[in-house]
């Protein structure tokens, strides 16, 4: 095979996992994993059922790879998020980029969404090392005084992800209770200022004084 035989093959094999994986997503976000049948994948994506099995071997390994493809755009997007863990957290940063991302791509949330509700989480994979870095930063941070320590510092992760992807998830309950219409930079910036002030320690300390005041005072 030529060098120019090989770099076409290669080419189109890229082609034709891009499609497949454009179509998966679309599907299973919609139908999620039981719901979605390598037939149907096939007959969106225009790619033959035995040539996506080549691909991907089983319906696993795509629900795999197109929920890794997020994490992975995720990643080279934001390749801090990944591989920075000397630094204090910057909350803004953090939630900011993550916002960013979820906003740019509620094909994912909707996977996501479905793993959790029909136990897939084990093929989300890749996500563990970008959470893993940001508890890193968290702990950081506390190590230098700028987060208060008696919070978890995976609990703190947790609640940074959880505020963000609930505004996402649970879009159409809460334009509910917006009838003027959802303020996707108001409610951002509600969410940096809570976490912020919630995870400082002047807040903290401030907490126990008032509680050993009224000790005292009972």
């Amino acid at each position: 095979m030529t060098l120019h035989e090989e770099h076409t093959r290669t080419r189109n094999a890229e082609r034709t996992k891009r499609l497949v994986l454009d179509a998966a997503e679309r599907l299973f976000a919609e139908r999620g994993f039981v719901g979605t049948s390598m037939r149907d994948i096939a007959d969106a994506s225009g790619v033959s059922q035995p040539l996506i099995q080549y691909h991907f071997e089983h319906k696993d390994g795509l629900y795999a790879a197109a929920l890794r493809r997020a994490v992975e755009a995720y990643a080279a997007r934001f390749p801090e998020a990944a591989h920075v863990t000397d630094q204090p957290v910057d909350f803004s940063c953090e939630m900011h980029r993550l916002f960013t991302f979820l906003q740019e791509n509620r094909l994912q949330i909707r996977m996501i969404g479905w793993a959790r509700l029909e136990g897939k989480h084990e093929l989300v994979t890749g996500c563990e090392n970008l959470r893993r870095a940001m508890v890193q930063r968290i702990e950081f941070a506390q190590q230098q005084g700028h987060v208060r320590t008696d919070i978890d510092a995976r609990s703190l992760g947790v609640m940074l992800e959880g505020l963000l992807f609930s505004w996402f998830e649970n879009r159409a309950l809460n334009e509910m209770l917006f009838p003027e219409g959802m303020d996707d930079d108001a409610f951002l910036r509600s969410a940096i200022a809570m976490l912020e002030r919630g995870a400082a320690p002047a807040v903290h300390e401030a907490g126990m004084e008032v509680a050993a005041i009224s000790e005292g005072q009972r």
